[in-house]
């Protein structure tokens, strides 16, 4: 089942000290995804997402679940009671062996276009300041990939267009990448890339996506796991007004894993929005 939100103007997630969607006070509204069988997503939503989608799984062809699959809103009646929510979501069955029908375990899925498209976090386009922010979740973003392509080149916007194209981490001060393969590692201090990442597999700078698929920068080892305020392969890599670095992969499927902590982070004054990310494949 896939849900294509043409509008989604809810409750904004809260931001005390940490960002996210919420039903505990003070409160926000929060839409649950749930799949057939009661599987649940770790992605909660609200705030702005029109112009987003997402797929459920329905269960297997014959095959009985315990539940069906749906979506439940919980709207908060008190701090946002007068919130001017909208929302139009227009639902679509696919059949199992459409070429466009989302593999398991991909929330979205992108596909045509000779290839190329954009993927954006969720409330990334909310056209509020006051309500800024990535909200928490994992979940992992498909490409199909197309006929006669073998590798997928990720990057953001340009820097001076809009500067906050990667934001995951850091301060509103921040103007750099964090490194990626510290974690986990053994040193309990550490807390660069941890929690709150986006995670490109087998990442390269290499435009034909061949390796090495790690880099070392001084003592620091770095690789698909990137946070931070610019899109790169390595911590210190770019920073001011350096733009960002165009990323390939020629590891199939074609995926971006989005990993943001559940319990929030950082409060809305950080600027953090997550990723809005360009993408093309080249050919093989």
């Amino acid at each position: 089942l896939r849900l294509d939100f043409a509008e989604f103007e809810l409750g904004p997630p809260l931001s005390d000290d940490r960002v996210m969607c919420s039903t505990a006070a003070p409160a926000t509204d929060v839409v649950t995804l749930v799949h057939a069988g009661g599987r649940e997503e770790a992605t909660r939503l609200c705030g702005y997402n029109s112009g987003q989608h997402v797929y459920l799984d329905l269960g297997g062809v014959g095959s009985t679940t315990s539940t069906d699959a749906f979506i439940q809103f919980s709207l908060d009646s008190s701090s946002y009671a007068a919130f001017n929510r909208k929302w139009n979501i227009k639902a679509s069955q696919i059949e199992c062996d459409r070429n466009y029908h989302a593999p398991q375990g991909c929330l979205q899925y992108q596909y045509g276009n000779q290839g190329c498209g954009s993927v954006m976090a969720f409330n990334y386009d909310n056209p509020s300041t006051s309500y800024t922010g990535h909200l928490t979740g994992a979940y992992t973003i498909c490409i199909r990939r197309e006929r006669a392509h073998c590798v997928i080149a990720w990057t953001p916007p340009k820097y001076s267009e809009d500067p906050l194209g990667l934001s995951i981490t850091g301060p509103v001060t921040s103007d750099h990448a964090r490194g990626s393969c510290q974690n986990p590692n053994s040193n309990p201090n550490t807390s660069t890339c941890k929690t709150q990442y986006i995670q490109i597999p087998d990442s390269t700078t290499n435009m034909d996506g061949s390796g090495p698929f790690s880099q070392t920068t001084g003592t620091v080892i770095t690789c698909g796991r990137m946070c931070g305020k610019k899109f790169c392969l390595g911590g210190d890599v770019c920073r001011g007004d350096t733009d960002h670095a165009v990323v390939y992969s020629r590891r199939v499927p074609f995926e971006l894993s989005v990993n943001f902590d559940p319990t929030g982070f950082q409060p809305q004054s950080s600027l953090n929005k997550g990723f809005k990310l360009n993408y093309f494949q080249l050919p093989c």
